[in-house]
C-alpha cells in the first residue's frame, strides 16, 4: 500500500533518500512522477524495488531544482535530458551521477550512487575460482594485446576492469584510463573522463592518451567503430588494452567488433582473452533455511525461498557475486574468426564455464535455481544440458 506524500524540505529529502538507499545497499534511486505523486524505487542487487512511500509533487519540484544546482545544470531546462555529477553527494565517501528525463508527467530523475575515494578492489574479491584468478592475473602480465570483459548491462564489467587495473598498479607500468564516467578513483592510474557535451568523446580521449606514453590503456566501454579501431590499433602498436563491451558472450563480442569494421586479421593478431561474466544474487544467510546468520537450506541448495527477513529487506537475497568464464584464443578459434565462420556468434558452448560456476554456487547453498535461470541465458543452460546428456 502506497503511503500519502509527506511535505519535506529539499535538503532533508535528499538526505533521507540517500539514507534509505545506503541502508538498503541500493546502487540507483529512481523518482518517477505521475498525475498525483512521485513514486520512489531503489535498485538493489540489480533488481528494481518500488518503495511504499512517495514524494509530494511540490517537494519534488524543489528537490529537482536543488539537484540541478548541485550538479551545475540548467535549472530552466525541462524539455531536454540533462546529466551531471554531484561530488561527495553532501557527505563523505559518496558521489552522485544525476540524470533528468522529460516525461508526460514531468521530469523523471535517476540517481546513481558511486563510492568516492580510491578503489580497494582486487581479483581475489570478485568471486573467481582459484585457477581462473591465476589465469587472469597471468593474462594481464602480457606486454601487449587486447583483453575484453563482456556481459550485459549491470553484470559487473567495470568492477572487473578496476580489479585488473589494481593488479597492474604493482607492476611499475604507466596506466591510463578513459571512462564515462569515472566511477572509482584508482591509485596508481591516470584517469580521463569523457565529456560528450564538450565534444570530448572516447575517440578523442584515446588519441590524447596515446600521446602520453602509456603501457596499459583501459577503455571503459567500446561503443562505436572509432573507439574499436583505436583500441585495436593501440594493442597492435605494443600496448596492453583492457576494455569492456556489451555482449552476451565472447564470440558475439568478436562478431560485434567485426560489425564495427575491425579487420579480422588485426583482431586475430591482438586478441589475448575475453572474460565473460554475470552477477548472481547471494541467498541471505540470515533466512536461508535455519533462520540464523550463516544458515543453509537442507541439501545445500540455495534456500532464499521463504520470503526473506528484515536483514535482506524481505527479499531473500543479500549481495551479489560473480560467475565468470575466460576464453583464450587458440588456433582453432583464430581460424574460425579469419574464415568468417557463421557459427561464431553462437555462444552456448563458450558460456558453459559460467553455468558450471553457477551450479557450484547452487550446490554450496549460495544462490537459488530461479536466480541462476534469471541471470544466465537459455543458450548457455541448454548447451550445458545437451553436453551432459551426450556424455560430452
Amino acid at each position: 500500500m502506497m503511503l500519502a506524500p509527506v511535505p519535506i524540505g529539499a535538503d532533508a529529502l535528499l538526505e533521507d533518500l540517500l539514507d534509505q538507499a545506503r541502508a538498503r545497499r541500493a546502487t540507483d534511486v529512481h523518482l518517477t512522477p505521475d498525475a498525483r505523486e512521485v513514486r520512489v524505487s531503489l535498485r538493489v542487487d540489480g533488481i528494481l524495488r518500488p518503495q511504499s512511500w512517495c514524494i509530494d509533487p511540490r517537494d519534488y519540484e524543489v528537490l529537482v531544482g536543488r539537484l540541478k544546482v548541485l550538479a551545475g545544470l540548467n535549472m530552466a531546462e525541462r524539455r531536454r535530458p540533462q546529466t551531471g555529477a554531484i561530488g561527495e553527494g553532501g557527505r563523505a565517501g559518496l558521489e552522485l551521477r544525476v540524470s533528468f528525463l522529460p516525461s508526460t508527467e514531468g521530469e523523471a530523475t535517476a540517481l546513481r550512487l558511486l563510492t568516492s575515494g580510491f578503489a580497494a578492489l582486487s581479483l581475489g574479491r570478485l568471486g573467481l575460482t582459484g585457477s581462473l584468478e591465476a589465469r587472469l592475473a597471468s593474462l594481464v602480465t602480457r606486454p601487449s594485446g587486447l583483453v575484453l570483459v563482456v556481459g550485459p548491462t549491470g553484470s559487473g564489467k567495470t568492477t572487473t576492469l578496476y580489479a585488473l587495473i589494481d593488479e597492474l598498479t604493482r607492476s611499475n607500468r604507466r596506466i591510463l584510463t578513459v571512462e564515462d564516467p569515472v566511477e572509482r578513483r584508482i591509485d596508481g592510474a591516470t584517469q580521463v573522463q569523457v565529456d560528450r557535451d564538450a565534444g570530448f568523446d572516447f575517440g578523442e580521449a584515446l588519441r590524447g592518451v596515446l600521446r602520453h606514453d602509456p603501457d596499459v590503456i583501459m577503455v571503459g566501454e567500446v561503443r562505436d567503430a572509432e573507439t574499436a579501431s583505436i583500441a585495436v590499433s593501440a594493442a597492435l602498436s605494443g600496448h596492453l588494452v583492457l576494455a569492456s563491451m556489451h555482449a552476451e558472450g565472447p564470440l558475439s563480442a568478436l562478431e560485434r567488433l567485426v560489425h564495427l569494421q575491425v579487420d579480422r586479421r588485426r583482431l586475430v593478431a591482438v586478441l589475448a582473452g575475453i572474460v565473460t561474466q554475470r552477477l548472481v544474487r547471494i541467498a541471505c544467510r540470515s533466512c536461508a533455511g535455519t533462520g540464523k546468520p550463516g544458515g543453509r537450506a537442507p541439501g545445500g541448495v540455495g534456500g532464499a525461498t521463504r520470503g526473506g527477513c528484515p536483514w535482506c529487506s524481505d527479499c531473500g537475497f543479500s549481495g551479489r557475486t560473480g560467475v565468470f568464464g575466460l576464453l583464450e584464443p587458440d588456433p582453432v578459434l583464430r581460424r574460425r574468426l579469419l574464415a568468417s565462420d557463421p557459427t561464431l556468434a553462437a555462444d552456448g558452448e563458450e558460456l558453459a564455464q559460467l553455468v558450471q560456476q553457477a551450479k557450484e554456487r547452487l550446490i554450496a547453498g549460495e544462490t537459488t535455481e530461479r536466480e541462476v535461470a534469471r541471470v544466465l541465458p537459455w543458450t548457455a543452460l541448454s548447451a550445458t544440458e545437451t553436453r551432459g546428456a551426450t556424455g560430452g
